[in-house]
């Protein structure tokens, strides 16, 4: 693994200052959620949250990081929800 300039040490330590990292099990991307348990569950999470989403006046003109803010849920879900169900969204 290469050594990393003050530059590029400069630039991640600026992005952990105003960012939080997070850690996910290998294979996130449709096994297992952020506590590591499978997501059997995933489809009915999903749709129960395109029914949030929906009750969000204004969503349509929203984006996927308003509305995540909004309904406390991370922007990914709301993202796969919104794709899933075709909500339509600003971004």
């Amino acid at each position: 693994m290469p050594e990393l300039t003050d530059d590029e040490r400069a630039a991640i330590d600026s992005w952990l200052a105003k960012n939080t990292p997070r850690k996910y099990p290998t294979g996130y991307s449709a096994i297992y959620d952020e506590f590591g348990q499978k997501r059997t569950g995933l489809k009915f999470r999903l749709a129960n949250l395109s029914k949030r989403i929906r009750r969000v006046r204004g969503h349509e003109g929203m984006t996927h990081g308003e509305i995540a803010e909004r309904l406390k849920v991370h922007s990914s879900e709301i993202m796969a929800a919104c794709e899933k169900h075709n909500i339509r969204t600003a971004g």
